[in-house]
């Protein structure tokens, strides 16, 4: 649940007088024009190392509504000032030479009275009416990996708000002038990263070796089942909101791949820290890509486990010798003829105890980034033996007698 932006349910109430407010604008030379600054949140505090500026080429929603008085009083009238998209209008890739403003029309600051503006990046996301501003009733997430990756872009989702603004008004500077515009994410995202269990890690040559055998492996899919990517954000007159996941649940697909595949005989790269050429035992291989997902529960259920949210990683284990010659390789992906992969619930994931004291994982919240860790152990098991000796074979000869004594007649 989120309490930031909950003033922003002020723009699902009903507007009093819904058309455009028509304001004394005559004297354009004397008034000051409004425009923006918009940068994009991406941490609790407020510092600003810690907010990015939005891209040059971004554009957003802007709504803007005119009160006597602070908009969240009790019997303040509020009146719909203007509706239009925000776009930069400068070509310089420095943030503090942009200028956001109104595409449809320039507006101005009026005299008397205050604005409170509310925005949606990327433009066209939510729907607008002017009786209930913007909403998100049926918002769809791109769940297919391979749809969402094509533009990544517009499956962001964040919103800004800015209250009780006038000409006079101070605000802190972020990157450029403007009404200041902190874009909040709606969304959650979802990152990867995997190493070698560093088990008999050679840290002269950078890779797990026994013997004259090196081990490395290679991620083949990181997918993820059974999650929802459609449903409503709540906007509406309390101090709480969240998403409510709706429809049927889907599957993302094939997410991660290294793309590295040798066959036996051929060269594997030894040593290297990199997407494509394995994964080493010292340092973690971070993948660059990033699956957004609708804010969701993910219960662990026991009445239904097959509908539970799960993660499975497939993957492959290579032997190599030390000149880098692949000499077997095994398959960790559920097939025929193949190891199981690794699968597990999402619910049952827990914090490391360095951040916030090993808790279960068990939803995907708002504006938040999950990184998902996995160390893959190159060996099935640690060998033991099992000894015992066989009983002697046993040959029995004849009695001799030695010493014989001839007076017996022998």
């Amino acid at each position: 649940m989120k309490k930031y932006l909950s003033i922003i349910a002020l723009a699902t109430l009903a507007i009093v007088g819904c058309s455009k407010v028509n304001l004394d604008q005559s004297a354009q030379d004397e008034e000051t024009p409004i425009s923006f600054q918009a940068l994009s949140y991406v941490s609790q505090t407020k510092a600003d190392h810690e907010h990015i500026a939005l891209p040059k080429d971004a554009q957003f929603d802007i709504l803007a509504y005119f009160t006597d008085g602070e908009i969240a009083a009790s019997g303040t009238s509020k009146f719909l000032y203007f509706n239009d998209i925000v776009a930069n209008s400068e070509t310089s890739d420095e943030p503090t030479e942009w200028v956001w403003k109104t595409q449809n029309g320039t507006y101005y600051w009026p005299k008397t009275g205050m604005l409170s503006f509310y925005a949606v990046y990327p433009a066209g996301k939510a729907t607008y009416d002017a009786t209930n501003g913007f909403t998100f009733d049926e918002y769809a997430v791109t769940v297919p990996y391979a749809t969402q990756k094509v533009a990544t872009v517009s499956e962001d989702l964040m919103l800004a708000q800015t209250l009780d603004q006038n000409c006079d008004k101070d605000t802190d500077k972020h990157f450029t002038d403007g009404v200041p515009l902190l874009f909040h994410h709606e969304l959650a995202k979802v990152k990867f990263s995997a190493k070698l269990y560093e088990k008999n890690y050679d840290s002269t040559n950078k890779v797990v070796k026994v013997g004259d055998v090196y081990f490395s492996a290679v991620i083949d899919e990181i997918s993820i089942s059974n999650i929802y990517g459609k449903g409503k954000l709540a906007l509406d007159s309390s101090n709480e909101y969240a998403w409510t996941p709706s429809g049927d649940k889907d599957n993302s697909g094939k997410i991660v791949d290294m793309k590295y595949s040798p066959a036996k005989g051929e060269g594997f790269v030894i040593g290297t820290e990199v997407t494509d050429n394995g994964l080493t035992g010292e340092g973690w291989t971070k993948f660059e890509e990033e699956y957004y997902v609708l804010p969701q529960e993910l219960p662990v259920t026991n009445s239904n486990p097959n509908t539970d949210a799960t993660i499975t990683v497939k993957f492959t284990v290579y032997a190599y010798d030390k000149t880098g010659k692949v000499i077997s390789k095994t398959a960790y992906d559920g097939a025929a003829d193949s190891h199981p992969a690794f699968t597990m619930k999402l619910g049952e994931f827990k914090t490391t105890t360095t951040s916030t004291g090993d808790t279960a994982i068990d939803e995907w919240k708002i504006n938040t980034v999950y990184n998902y860790s996995f160390i893959i152990d190159p060996f099935e098991g640690e060998i033991y033996f099992d000894p015992c000796m066989e009983d002697w074979s046993k040959v029995d000869a004849d009695p001799e007698i030695i010493y014989k004594d001839t007076d017996h007649g022998e």
